[in-house]
């Protein structure tokens, strides 16, 4: 009778999980989340985080993106606050029945918002970006995804305006301006990027909307998402946000909208 090593009593040694198989950034922020809920994200996911972090130092526009947070994905609105990059927002009134980790946080057109500790526009006038992403549109017009302090001018804003399928928007600029984009559904990746002086993109749906309006002065700002700092709250659902240098809007939009279709299936 042939003796195979287990009926002999020799352990066989099974693979070893290999250390560093994900990028660093993509590890920390894993273990902050799991830690923050207590117990540890699927492998699907885990993989998917990893690739969007990869994936956006490939496309060079990992270092733009000064903080960001994923909303969704966690499975605790504890872990969902945790930021991917930079430091995290300060929590003002969200309960974890307001957290989906399939589509993020809601609002609710009154009280709650985050507060990004990081300044809205990085310490550079002419090179500037914010971007969310939207999962359930809001209630009224004129509600604020993420802005600048109310107080200090808010130069930088994006909100749902009255326009079909359209935003109200600045970008470190004194006056807003209006821009919509047809057949969009009000879904998805928004956000606004500024590279030189006297104009910057809004890019939704696929398309980037070029906006002519020169940059004001620099401002130093905190920021808020879900508010505009306290007024002109929102009841959307959103499931990202980030406030950095400019940055490809095209890229970041594909890298999210890859990773949230893998939180989707969670």
């Amino acid at each position: 009778m042939m003796m195979f090593p287990a009926m002999m009593g020799i352990r066989i040694a099974r693979p070893a999980i290999v250390a560093g198989s994900y990028d660093a950034d993509a590890q920390a922020y894993i273990t902050a989340v799991e830690v923050a809920d207590g117990q540890a994200l699927e492998t699907v996911y885990r993989d998917a985080l990893n690739d969007f972090v990869v994936g956006c130092k490939a496309d060079g526009i990992w270092a733009a993106l000064g903080t960001c947070v994923i909303m969704a994905g966690a499975r605790t609105i504890s872990g969902a606050l945790k930021a991917l990059k930079g430091p995290p927002p300060q929590n003002n009134n969200f309960v974890a029945g307001d957290f989906s980790r399939t589509t993020g946080l809601r609002g609710d057109n009154a009280t709650k918002q985050l507060i990004t500790t990081l300044n809205s526009n990085q310490g550079v006038l002419n090179s500037n970006h914010y971007s969310v992403n939207i999962t359930l549109t809001p209630s009224l017009n004129f509600k604020t995804y993420i802005a600048e302090n109310e107080n200090q001018g808010h130069r930088n804003w994006v909100d749902r305006s009255g326009l079909i399928n359209g935003v109200r928007v600045r970008n470190q600029s004194n006056g807003f301006n209006e821009t919509s984009f047809t057949g969009w559904d009000g879904l998805g990746y928004l956000g606004a990027s500024r590279d030189n002086a006297t104009t910057y993109q809004v890019y939704a749906n696929g398309t980037a909307n070029t906006i002519t309006s020169a940059s004001g002065t620099l401002g130093n700002n905190r920021g808020a998402v879900f508010s505009r700092f306290g007024v002109d709250y929102t009841d959307a659902r959103m499931s990202w946000y980030s406030l950095g240098t400019s940055i490809n809007q095209a890229q970041l939009s594909a890298r999210l909208a890859t990773l949230m279709a893998v939180i989707a299936g969670l």
